[in-house]
């Protein structure tokens, strides 16, 4: 039980870590344009 519930915490933890640096990371390109430009040229390429 304790080691399903330790596996169960670590999900948990991965995704929050994804969550919290998915908004960071929308974050630094809504407030930087260069950040958008660079995102959209290296979409087209």
């Amino acid at each position: 039980m304790v080691a399903v519930c330790c596996r169960h915490f670590q999900s948990l933890g991965v995704w929050a870590g994804l969550l919290i640096g998915t908004i960071l990371l929308a974050i630094a390109i809504i407030g930087s344009r260069k950040a958008v430009f660079a995102l959209l040229y290296a979409g087209w390429v």
